[in-house]
């Protein structure tokens, strides 16, 4: 946040050139003549911004590490900083009423409320402050801006957010803030770039050595038990029967609206379509269909439900297996299930393909079930 287009050109042109001088160290042979193409993209950025007062969710209500002032205008970012500042703890210390008499302590120079995210570090220059933004969905509180500067006064910001607005609150504590994450109530340093827990301040200083060099993240780590993957759908391991692929053409209609922080400039409007049914031989089962006109979406939906009909019918009749002295063999030899790859013992069956009654493989009966 906060970075321009000129910071980043010269740090991509740095790594093409280390990139180069890499490949070439490697004693390839070849030499960079010239760079034909050079490609940059801009995208137009709407920050997020922080306005009027909002009710925190009950959860965080319920953790008391969170002051989250009642304003009704657009200045809560600064109702927090001088609420850093003075450190009320009395039972109201949510009424704006307290720090507006301290308005003019707050340094903004043209910036202009509400602050959106890509301000922030103005604000800091101007008011010798580390500013630190998070953000909060789905009961996980994650970074949205880490402050760069080494000022030792630093303000813990939350940025919550509705339908409609967005709205700064304190965060008077941030280790109760992210308390729940561990059992022990003792008092924790958290890094505030991946939100990592430390016991001693030392370890956390190590870590930021690391840690500083990369972009705000939040790690979360599987709980014990969980932290193994396994693969357990055993029914996909075969090709389906039949597969239909399709294909959309569209119109790009300009329509100009905002919603929410999107603006929409044009939309895609489906004119046309082209599917095909591959069957289990590899061929397609029936000429490409294709349509062009309007409602193509329409259309396209209910082609495909009655190919769904036609196929389902397919499906219900089984080709009886059909296997060569060869397969009989590969059978009666094989000593693991070729689904679980566990061994195999009086348990085993024949698979086979029930459109063209082709044999598979030896499978444990449980295993079978799970392919049908």
């Amino acid at each position: 946040v906060g970075d321009t287009i000129g910071d980043h050109v010269p740090v991509s042109f740095s790594k093409i050139l280390e990139a180069v001088d890499e490949f070439i160290r490697r004693g390839s042979g070849w030499i960079l003549d010239k760079i034909v193409h050079f490609e940059l993209c801009v995208a137009k950025y709407q920050p997020l911004r922080a306005s009027s007062y909002i009710i925190l969710p009950k959860k965080l209500v319920d953790k008391k590490a969170v002051l989250n002032i009642q304003n009704e205008d657009q200045k809560c970012l600064v109702w927090c900083l001088i609420a850093h500042k003075l450190n009320i703890l009395a039972h109201d210390s949510f009424r704006v009423s307290h720090y507006t008499p301290h308005e003019q302590e707050i340094k903004l120079d043209g910036v202009e409320c509400p602050v959106p995210l890509n301000k922030i570090p103005i604000v800091e220059r101007l008011n010798n402050l580390r500013i630190n933004v998070f953000g909060y969905e789905e009961n996980e509180v994650f970074p949205l801006y880490v402050s760069k500067r080494v000022d030792e006064e630093c303000v813990n910001l939350l940025l919550i957010a509705n339908e409609e607005t967005q709205h700064y609150c304190l965060i008077r504590n941030m280790s109760r803030l992210l308390g729940d994450l561990t059992k022990h109530k003792t008092k924790h340093h958290y890094c505030y770039r991946c939100l990592h827990r430390f016991a001693k301040v030392e370890i956390l200083k190590e870590h930021l050595q690391y840690c500083s060099e990369h972009s705000p993240q939040h790690i979360k780590m599987p709980e014990k038990g969980e932290n193994f993957i396994k693969f357990v759908n055993v029914h996909y391991q075969h090709p389906l029967p039949y597969i239909i692929y399709a294909d959309f053409e569209s119109l790009i209609v300009k329509e100009v609206h905002t919603s929410g922080n999107t603006e929409i400039i044009a939309r895609h409007e489906a004119c046309g379509y082209a599917y095909v049914i591959i069957g289990p031989d590899g061929r397609s089962v029936k000429p490409i269909s294709v349509y062009r006109g309007k409602n193509a979406v329409k259309h396209f939906m209910e082609d495909i439900l009655k190919e769904k009909e036609e196929l389902a019918a397919k499906l219900t009749s089984i080709v009886p297996i059909s296997m060569t002295p060869q397969d009989e063999l590969d059978f009666r030899s094989a000593t693991h299930c070729s689904i679980c790859k566990k061994t195999l013992k009086g348990d085993r069956v024949r698979d086979h393909d029930h459109q063209t009654g082709r044999y598979r493989a030896a499978l444990h009966s449980s295993c079978n079930l799970k392919c049908r």
